[in-house]
């Protein structure tokens, strides 16, 4: 019953460390926030791209808990429900929910939305 003393420590970085988000394919479960059951092909990148670019100085990302700078390339995305997080935060976020990091407003994914 001897274990070795590396898989009794805890990595807490490995385990606070967000996976990469897949830019080609996302799983969607449009019946909760979570992403789990359907394979859609969604580019997070190209959705956050397509909302409002925004100045946001003297703010905060709730998601990095960092100020936005004017001179920063990163630009402030907005969400429909009017928070502002940095573009990069928001990528990394939607890749693993469907909703605002800060009221949990729906963000519609193009897999959800009505053909015309």
């Amino acid at each position: 019953m001897s274990m070795a003393l590396d898989e009794l420590v805890f990595d807490l970085d490995m385990a606070l460390t967000m996976p990469e988000p897949d830019e080609t394919c996302v799983v969607v479960n449009n019946s909760s926030n979570h992403r789990k059951e359907t394979l859609v092909d969604v580019s997070i990148t190209q959705i956050v791209g397509e909302m409002a670019t925004i100045e946001a100085v003297d703010d905060v990302c709730t998601v990095c808990m960092q100020c936005f700078e004017s001179s920063s390339s990163v630009g402030a995305k907005q969400v429909a429900c009017g928070h502002v997080f940095h573009s990069h935060c928001l990528i990394n976020w939607l890749s693993l929910h469907n909703s605002c990091p800060l009221c949990r407003f729906q963000v519609t994914l193009l897999s959800q939305q009505t053909p015309l």
